[in-house]
């Protein structure tokens, strides 16, 4: 009776053992497929950033002549 509930204990381990193997392929799977949407993500935020800084130095360009001349206006 022993022998049998061992070999009972031993086929259980091995089951869980392989159930764990396959999530791992599983998950592995799925891996690619997350990193493509992380990637598009990325790309996306990194768009909006250069359209901010694009317009952020295009304010900046466009207020310069204003403050050359308010602080030539200032040194008289």
């Amino acid at each position: 009776m022993k022998t049998i509930h061992d070999m009972f204990s031993t086929m259980m381990t091995k089951i869980q053992k392989r159930d764990a193997i396959e999530n791992n392929i599983n998950d592995l799977k799925h891996a690619p497929e997350y990193a493509q949407a992380e990637i598009a993500d990325l790309r996306k935020e990194n768009e909006e950033i250069k359209s901010k800084h694009d317009m952020a130095m295009r304010k900046i360009n466009s207020l310069e002549p204003d403050n050359a001349t308010m602080q030539s206006m200032g040194s008289k």
